[in-house]
């Protein structure tokens, strides 16, 4: 599991290098102090914008690919986009954890870690782009420490 941890991260830094950095994307730590709720809002709000996004282009395969990878299929179990998600974002902190100390290295924002789990499932579309599908989200509550962690 360790090296499988490894792996993701190096992956993850990989691609991350391919997505310009966003100004004003919402970093992990604020993420993570946000209620789950709001999480889960945060997170549809992106799929929305992502959705709308495709709509607007035309790009009805991506966007059907969109759909299938975040689709519920019931149960207690989280969509497989979801959970990749989780996983992008766990990876992220773990590198922002090993770079904290390095001013050439920017931390990883919530939209990058997304960014990654789409292109992992042949959909791309930059955290750049993701950033502004993200303006104007607003937490429906007091934020605390918890969530997808």
């Amino acid at each position: 599991m360790r090296c499988n941890k490894k792996y993701r991260a190096g992956a993850f830094l990989s691609t991350a290098l391919l997505f310009s950095h966003p100004t004003d994307a919402m970093p992990i730590r604020q993420f993570d102090k946000m209620s789950e709720n709001n999480q889960a809002n945060y997170m549809t709000w992106l799929l929305k914008g992502t959705e709308s996004q495709f709509n607007t282009e035309g790009k009805q395969l991506d966007l059907f690919n969109l759909m299938t990878v975040f689709r519920h299929s019931g149960g207690p179990a989280l969509a497989p986009g979801f959970t990749e998600f989780k996983n992008n974002l766990d990876a992220a902190r773990e590198s922002n954890k090993t770079n904290a100390n390095n001013p050439n290295k920017k931390p990883l924002e919530v939209e990058q870690a997304f960014a990654l789990t789409l292109k992992q499932n042949g959909i791309l579309v930059s955290a750049k782009e993701l950033q502004a599908a993200g303006l104007g989200f607003k937490p429906s509550e007091p934020s605390h420490t918890g969530g997808l962690k």
